[in-house]
């Protein structure tokens, strides 16, 4: 019995951080701006996020968000809230800036945790 609860529950899993990922994508398609380098990127992430209930604060070439919008529910169900909040975050930075934005789960004290980071250039882009 409980070898065939394991893979449904897996399942379910899966198909909830996919959910996530797609409205990640979806409020990136929201947008009309396709930025083009990583600074660009970083503006419209910091633009369309705080539009979504985020705080996010620059830190270099890092976005830091000083809240998170789920922050009730992630007091009594943190692992799987940021695990949501980084799947839909990933969505969102892949349709949003592929290849110049990474979504990194990144817990810390008195903010969401998850980070946007720009994705280092290699010295051939460079």
């Amino acid at each position: 019995m409980r070898s065939q609860i394991r893979p449904t529950a897996v399942r379910r899993c899966e198909a909830i951080s996919n959910a996530a990922c797609v409205l990640g994508a979806a409020i990136a398609a929201a947008g009309t701006d396709r930025p083009r380098g990583a600074e660009a990127a970083l503006e419209l992430a910091v633009r369309i996020l705080t539009e979504h209930g985020y705080e996010p604060r620059r830190v270099n070439d890092t976005i830091v968000m000083a809240n998170c919008p789920f922050h009730a529910l992630a007091v009594s169900h943190t692992e799987l809230v940021c695990s949501l909040n980084h799947a839909m975050l990933s969505g969102f930075v892949a349709a949003a800036a592929p290849g110049l934005l990474d979504a990194r789960l990144e817990p810390g004290e008195n903010r969401c945790c998850v980070t946007l980071s720009a994705v280092p250039r290699t010295p051939a882009e460079v």
